[in-house]
């Protein structure tokens, strides 16, 4: 109780209210800690403190809510939004559920992937910017329709499209790193946003970004639409949003023939700088007295091929034709449990360009499969598989004794029972 009183005080001063309902619940859980310390475990009411703790896990604060929500008894002003939505609000997420975007930037993409292949994009609002005119996130602006309409938020997942910024609460610090790089500042850790100095990064182009939307509403003049602009052409424009395409966007994958070996520190500040032909030479993080894989230039006016063929979250196929031995480059998040074959026979994945992964490739006509099948993965499968095993073995064994033995042991001990008796009856008085 003294620690519920000391919480209680820590949040007011933190300018925090607690309403009695969670106090309520609080206490109950408390006095039936201290019952169950008190009472041994025979205790009936001892035996049911774990199902009536869970009781007041699920009974506050849902169940506070469903009694206030039916009956308005205990009613709490703060819920009043999130039971009235804004019809904004409710009209944005029929929007962003969507798997079309008639007439909108989302259709026109859909369109470019059907005739190019895979390729990223980026929807670009200002936010962060010195000059905006509202500071708020994509997130907390999801209900306007200009920002529906640059395809954030998760809108890619629905339509089928890759984009490289959003939310994701467990995202790679790889990626995590690399978006700080290319902004040049840091940001909340599961946000990936392009900020004022990320429209113009070199790092941009390696992220395939191809195509680039910009909310129609910004100056034209502004130093941030000005950078986007730069080198890009307009190819989309409605009245929400404006659509360029980027001619310098690195494809999905590449050939390299030279190979520099790089701490994996050292890698991102040197990829922001731009010192490093990344289309002809490869930043590869090698393990140390690891042998560099084999490489040759190729002949001059040779013409080298990665086409990628089927593109899944764990799954990657790709037909490749290279003049000379070099390493293949994907523009893919490395992370350990990736498996790569060549031709059938397994080859290493490296890290490469700090974000990359990449992967040794003889001269000639190949293909290629990438696979995520970490150990860990397998692993767990197979605890899972046993796991599954015991607890059906254990319902089958009880059903077993509640269906078959117990009726077995009953008529046992009824014979038992009639035995006694009759012992009784002719046992000698």
């Amino acid at each position: 109780m003294l620690a519920i009183a000391l919480d209680v005080v820590g949040l007011a001063l933190g300018g925090y209210g607690v309403t009695w309902p969670p106090l309520l619940a609080a206490t109950h859980v408390t006095a039936l800690a201290i019952w169950t310390l008190a009472r041994p475990v025979t205790d009936r009411l001892a035996r049911c403190a774990p199902l009536l703790l869970l009781v007041i896990v699920v009974a506050q604060p849902t169940g506070h809510e469903l009694l206030a929500a039916s009956t308005g008894w205990l009613r709490d002003p703060l819920w009043d939004p999130l039971w009235d939505p804004n019809p904004a609000l409710a009209l944005a997420v029929t929007r962003n559920l969507s798997a079309t975007d008639p007439g909108g930037a989302g259709a026109f993409l859909q369109e470019r992937q059907a005739e190019e292949g895979p390729f990223r994009y980026l929807g670009y609002g200002g936010t962060g910017h010195p000059e905006a005119a509202d500071i708020r996130s994509y997130m907390a602006r999801r209900e306007e329709p200009e920002i529906g309409a640059l395809l954030v938020n998760g809108r890619s997942i629905f339509l089928g499209l890759a984009d490289i910024q959003g939310y994701n609460p467990v995202q790679l610090a790889r990626y995590v790193h690399f978006i700080t790089a290319l902004n040049g500042r840091p940001q909340d850790y599961h946000t990936a946003d392009i900020r004022l100095a990320g429209v113009a990064s070199p790092l941009l182009n390696l992220l395939n970004v191809r195509y680039i939307l910009l909310d129609a509403r910004l100056p034209p003049d502004r130093d941030d639409v000005v950078a986007l602009r730069a080198g890009r052409r307009e190819v989309f424009r409605n009245e929400r949003v404006i659509v360029y395409e980027n001619p310098a966007a690195f494809p999905r994958a590449w050939i390299v023939h030279s190979l520099r070996s790089i701490n994996r520190d050292a890698a991102p500040p040197l990829l922001a700088s731009g010192e490093i032909d990344l289309r002809q030479t490869a930043l590869v993080e090698l393990a140390a007295g690891a042998k560099p894989p084999d490489m040759a230039l190729p002949p001059a006016g040779a013409i080298e091929t990665a086409q990628i063929t089927e593109l899944s979250p764990d799954r990657i196929r790709l037909t490749t034709l290279s003049a000379s031995a070099g390493l293949l480059v994907l523009s893919e998040v490395y992370a350990p449990g990736w498996r790569a074959t060549v031709d059938g026979e397994p080859v290493e994945v490296l890290p490469a360009d700090y974000l990359f992964r990449a992967l040794p490739l003889p001269a000639g006509a190949h293909r290629i499969e990438l696979r995520y099948a970490p150990a860990s993965l397998e692993i767990g499968l197979w605890l899972s598989a046993l796991s599954a095993i015991a607890v059906l073995a254990a319902f089958s064994h009880a059903a077993w004794r509640a269906w078959y033995r117990g009726p077995v042991l009953a008529r046992s001990a009824h014979r038992t029972r009639r035995a006694r008796k009759f012992i009784e009856r002719v046992k000698p008085q």
